[in-house]
Order: structure tokens, then sequence, then C-alpha cells
């Protein structure tokens, strides 16, 4: 009577073959499979990504500005007139998009803190350029500093 060890390694050793052989013969399928499991698992991770950048809260820039004009302008008149040149160049999108807002404005002084979204910021600071006319004065721009944080912007103000 056989041992029941060699049997249970003969049964063993033969699985074993058997697999190997079929595995060889169907390597290439299973490659393909792999491959195409982990492309997929990449594609997934990029798209992932993406999405939660999109799903984050916009960064804003603060951008630092004096009005030199003729007459005490308002913080309203200021901002309307930032607003309708915004839309005017980048359109309703862009001026939704970008985010564009009076943030604080010293009348006395005609220094102001611009907020605006950081894809726009280099856009806007273009267009600040532009503004000539601010509530039937002239006016003229001069951007003095962009900043990240709305503290540091005052902290120039001052």
């Amino acid at each position: 009577m056989p041992d029941w060890e060699t049997i249970v390694l003969s049964i063993a050793l033969s699985t074993i073959t058997s697999i190997t052989l079929v595995y060889t013969i169907q390597e290439r399928r299973w490659k393909k499979r792999l491959h195409a499991i982990l492309s997929s698992l990449r594609t997934y991770r990029d798209i992932n990504r993406a999405t939660k950048k999109l799903g984050r809260r916009p960064r804003r820039r603060y951008i630092v500005v004096e009005l030199v004009s003729e007459k005490p302008l308002s913080a309203d008149e200021v901002e309307k007139a930032i607003k309708a040149l915004v839309r005017e160049y980048l359109g309703v999108t862009g001026l939704a998009s970008s985010g564009v807002s009076l943030v604080y404005y010293d009348k006395q002084r005609g220094r102001g803190v611009v907020r605006v979204s950081q894809e726009y910021r280099y856009q806007v600071l273009g267009l600040l350029g532009l503004l000539r006319r601010v509530g039937g004065s002239k006016v003229l721009v001069i951007p003095l500093a962009v900043t990240g944080s709305i503290k540091r912007a005052k902290r120039l103000l001052g």
C-alpha cells in the first residue's frame, strides 16, 4: 500500500505542473488583461485627481491698487467701473469665473484692494491699466502689489 504523503505530494506536483502549463499557454491573454486593468487604474487615478482639483475652492489673489483721480471716488463707483471693464473684455462668463470684486477702498487716499481668482490675476492686472474713467472723472489706476492674503494686502495699504 502506498504512503499517503507520496500520494498527496504526487497530486500536488501534477496540479502545479498543469497550472504552469495552462499559465504559459494563456500568459499572453493574462498579460493583456493585466495591462488593461493597470492602464484603467492609471486613468481612474488621473480622473480622480482632476475631479478633486475641480472640487476645490478657487484660490484668490488680492491686487493692491492706487487710483489717482480728479475728485474723490466712492467704492461703489470704482467697483462698478472695474466690473464693467472686465465684463467688456472677458465677457459675462469671464466676469463670473474671475470673481472680481473690490474688497476694501479708502476714499481719502484713493487706495483699495481688488480680489480676483488666481487664474485671472494677469488678465485683470492688464485690464486695470485700461481703466480711464470712473463716474465721469479721469482716473489712472496704479497696481502696487499682488498678494495671496487680505491681511498682507491691508498691511501694504497702511
